[in-house]
């Protein structure tokens, strides 16, 4: 988890505490290039954002971004041992 910390500071984004988010596409880029993390999901939320799950399938690695309609991506949360469950869970 100490490995994502520059990332979530950087990325953590709630208005209260006036932290800053970045551009979606820097976003992804650093996911990608930094952690290996791909796009596994994708929704709308209520306030016209989107929220993105990234996965590293070899490491089990995962992020929450909420991306607002303009484009800033924050982090909404981030862990290990992400797995994707597909149908009803058992």
């Amino acid at each position: 988890m100490l490995k994502y910390l520059p990332f979530m500071a950087a990325l953590w984004a709630a208005p209260v505490y006036g932290q800053q988010c970045l551009p979606f596409d820097e976003a992804v880029s650093q996911l990608s290039g930094t952690y290996g993390e791909d796009v596994v999901a994708i929704g709308n939320v209520q306030s016209g954002a989107r929220m993105f799950v990234f996965q590293n399938a070899n490491t089990g690695t995962w992020t929450v971004m909420i991306v607002s309609p303009s484009g800033n991506a924050c982090m909404a949360g981030s862990g290990t041992d992400f797995r994707l469950i597909l149908g009803q869970p058992a």
